[in-house]
């Protein structure tokens, strides 16, 4: 979909980030202060979230994942449904320490050597609802956060939820500290484990926005998920280093898509081939 021609690469209410733009938690925090009414996540069905209150509602998560004696060098797995709610627990958890998005769909054998190799501290999941990484995390002795999700009123109301793993712990995650780690698909070799540091995701977010002549007016319609670097970084996190806004949906749904361009009006989307050619095949159907 073509993009916006609101700009001609300037970024309002962005210019001349400096230090702060080095870390995703920095990042959002200067939005807040600079663009605070402007809206920053979108979800189908629910209202707005502003970067004011996304930049509250993130300081307040990491302040949560800090009274549990989460630090910036540990290591959080999080294993949720696709959508807005788990789009707000990885931009959370990465702010705090390094993330790892988890595919819910991985089996319990996977995720049994992903965790013993990553050395985790805790894995966040859905409060209401056991799943094989919920029992591989007790299996391993890690400890499990409970994720809440917001209500439907309220997208940024969301919480974590569950025992100290160790002594209350302070700091900012800085620019050279992972903000995540990615798993490979492993489909030419050994799945790998990828870190990136939050100076590699912010410059990479922001230098893809500059290709992109992304602004504040323009609006990502993501239907790709969030434990790929395609969706996460090209996608999440180029639209709000841009200070643009995000709708984050459950998954890529073709009946759906056409909808959510009338009612949601996303100026760009980004996806794979194979969602492509379904689109255009359901374009010619109709």
């Amino acid at each position: 979909m073509a993009l916006s021609g609101t700009g001609s690469g300037a970024r309002e209410g962005s210019a001349d980030m400096g230090a702060e733009a080095t870390t995703i938690g920095g990042l959002l925090a200067l939005h807040a202060r600079t663009i605070p009414a402007a809206p920053a996540l979108l979800a189908p069905g629910r209202p707005p979230l502003s970067y004011g209150a996304l930049g509250a509602g993130i300081e307040h998560l990491v302040r949560t994942l800090r009274g549990l004696g989460i630090a910036p060098s540990d290591r959080v797995a999080v294993a949720l449904p696709r959508g807005a709610d788990g789009a707000l627990a990885l931009i959370a958890v990465a702010s705090a320490c390094a993330c790892v998005p988890v595919n819910p769909d991985l089996t319990a054998d996977e995720l049994q050597r992903y965790f013993s190799e990553l050395k985790l501290s805790a894995l966040v999941t859905p409060v209401d609802m056991n799943s094989p990484s919920r029992d591989v995390a007790r299996a391993l002795d890690i400890a499990v956060i409970d994720f809440v999700p917001a209500p439907a009123a309220d997208l940024g109301g969301c919480a974590f939820v569950g025992s100290t793993v160790g002594p209350a712990a302070s700091g900012a995650a800085g620019a050279e500290d992972d903000a995540f780690i990615l798993l490979t698909s492993g489909t030419a070799a050994r799945p790998k484990m990828v870190p990136l540091t939050h100076r590699n995701v912010c410059l990479s977010a922001q230098n893809a926005g500059r290709v992109l002549s992304l602004t504040p007016h323009d609006r990502l319609l993501n239907v790709l998920p969030l434990f790929h670097a395609h969706g996460l970084i090209s996608g999440l996190l180029t639209a709000l280093a841009a200070g643009s806004s995000v709708i984050v949906t459950g998954g890529f749904d073709a009946p759906s898509f056409f909808g959510w361009m009338r009612d949601l009006q996303p100026t760009w989307y980004t996806a794979v081939p194979t969602i492509h050619r379904a689109l255009l095949t359901l374009s010619l159907i109709h």
